[in-house]
């Protein structure tokens, strides 16, 4: 039964491990089962569009991994932030404004660790048709199932406790219950650049705008929904959310860990942000006693439970083919001791 026991639980843990890690899962069961999906080394910037080309419809992601973008009512301008170029959007609401869709986003608001980041630059006073939804700079939302960083258009309340005022910036999540990021310490309606970055790591979550964190919190929420990635506006069924905003953005990246301060002011002062080595990876421990598959298997899940494995997929992959060849060993080792005492049953007739 304890066997039997391990086998199914060695099974769940590590599909919703890797199910976990960046577009990566489990195709089929049993002797079956095999990787399937992408895995992206972590740590990593996932998506950059830095506009710093003028590509007609379509935007390319400059961090390397194929996110790229397409443009909708949006004009492309020869000045932005940094580099030589940032997109335009118009501010209209509903069907006739604009924004950037990316089909092959990465899901960033399920994950554990996540950092978002936009320099914005809103040009002229604007309101948005309902005050806790803003206007929209980064969203991914779709009904109940919000995450989005937005400009907001009116005063409000969010959480029955925390005020914001017209032009404050703010990170909303919704997933059965709210998780609210504000700045209220200006309006940025203001026609000037600024940078804002939202950083989650765990169950904490930061807002940082213009190198300064603004405000932050210990109850951020995983958010899950389908949706597609949208810049500049929502593709939510709720026709309040749908508003564009009006003014321009440059440098908006994603990266799949949290940002550190220095990293953050790099960020906002440079422009970059030093490459981070992947997380040191202990050895798969070698079975004391080579008769016993389940003290392998027992390794190799408290091996899968280090969180640094949870953002290293490629390391996952390994462990998960380790994994496997422990579950057959297994399996081959319960029938080998039920043909023993099947042997031994037909002797003893």
């Amino acid at each position: 039964m304890k066997k039997s026991f391990l086998v199914v639980l060695a099974v769940s843990i590590a599909t919703s491990l890797v199910a976990d890690t960046w577009e990566y899962g489990i195709c089929g069961m049993g002797d079956g089962a095999k990787a399937c999906g992408t895995s992206v080394s972590a740590p990593t910037e996932v998506l950059r569009f830095n506009f710093a080309d003028n590509a007609g419809d379509a935007v390319k992601d400059a961090s390397g991994h194929g996110h790229d973008g397409t443009i909708t009512r949006c004009l492309w301008s020869s000045t932005g932030r940094f580099s030589s170029g940032s997109m335009f959007f118009n501010g209209a609401h509903g069907g006739a404004g604009s924004w950037i869709t990316v089909k092959n986003a990465p899901d960033f608001p399920a994950w554990e660790q996540y950092s978002v980041c936009v320099w914005f630059k809103h040009e002229e006073e604007q309101d948005a048709p309902q005050y806790s939804y803003g206007i929209k700079m980064v969203d991914k939302s779709s009904m109940m199932h919000d995450w989005f960083l937005s400009v907001a258009g009116h005063n409000g309340t969010v959480e029955s406790v925390r005020p914001f005022k017209i032009g404050n910036v703010f990170c909303r999540l919704v997933e059965g219950k709210d998780a609210n990021l504000i700045d209220g310490s200006k309006d940025y309606r203001d026609g000037q650049w600024h940078h804002a970055v939202v950083v989650r790591d765990g169950k904490a979550g930061q807002l940082w705008v213009d190198g300064e964190m603004k405000d932050s919190i210990n109850h951020m929420v995983s958010v899950y929904n389908k949706s597609n990635l949208c810049i500049g506006n929502s593709f939510n069924s709720d026709s309040y959310q749908r508003a564009s905003f009006n003014g321009k953005m440059d440098e908006i990246r994603i990266f799949n860990y949290a940002l550190t301060p220095r990293e953050i002011e790099m960020l906002y002062t440079e422009n970059t942000v030093p490459k981070r080595k992947p997380p040191k990876v202990e050895p798969i421990p070698a079975t004391p006693n080579p008769d016993s598959h389940q003290e392998k298997i027992e390794g190799l899940l408290r091996l899968l439970a280090n969180p640094d494995i949870r953002r290293q997929a490629q390391s996952a992959t390994a462990i998960m083919k380790e994994l496997r060849e422990a579950l057959q060993e297994e399996r081959a080792a319960i029938r080998e001791e039920r043909q023993r005492q099947n042997a031994r049953r037909a002797m003893q007739q």
